[in-house]
């Protein structure tokens, strides 16, 4: 079960995770953060059939189930935006609040 006592992590599209509930189904897998939520975040893990990349699977992860450790090296050009854009608007949602 998540712990959401725990304060929210602050992640952005391209981040890296990994789930750290052990009852979760996909424990203790590292995650790729495509879309940060007030409620968590989703993301996705790489699929590999045959030794090539088969495709994305998508999950859903709730706040208290993960831990950010580390930023994706490369990503696509879409998700170099996605990430810009949300720290942005991070940093401003901090300046407004004093932080």
């Amino acid at each position: 079960m998540p712990d959401i006592s725990k304060k929210p992590i602050i992640v952005h599209p391209g981040d890296i995770v990994q789930i750290t509930d052990p009852a979760h189904k996909w424990f203790p897998a590292l995650v790729v953060i495509s879309e940060p939520r007030s409620w968590g975040a989703q993301g996705f893990v790489f699929v590999v059939k045959n030794d090539a990349k088969a495709g994305e699977a998508y999950i859903r992860l709730m706040n208290g189930c993960f831990e950010r450790c580390g930023t994706c090296v490369m990503v696509s050009p879409d998700m170099d935006r996605d990430r810009r854009n949300s720290m942005e608007s991070a940093a401003a949602l901090a300046a407004e609040a004093g932080r």
